[in-house]
């Protein structure tokens, strides 16, 4: 999400991305042609054929993250 008026308040879009890990069990997204602002990332749900997710114990679910000029 974004929140392009800096009111702290992340309303002012979203996108919706997924993706595949790689060897080291991450994945990188891309938003091109981005604006400068605050951004939150949340991670929603993780598939895997031996494991399950659990979103209470990523403490640090959403991310923030400040893009400048």
């Amino acid at each position: 999400t974004y929140d392009s008026d800096g009111d702290g308040v992340f309303d002012d879009g979203s996108w919706n991305f997924s993706g595949s890990t790689d060897s080291n069990g991450k994945v990188e997204f891309t938003l091109k042609r981005a604006s400068t602002g605050d951004y939150q990332a949340e991670v929603t749900d993780v598939n895997h054929s031996s494991y399950t997710y659990n979103s209470s114990l990523d403490e640090d679910n959403p991310d923030t993250y400040t893009l400048t000029d």
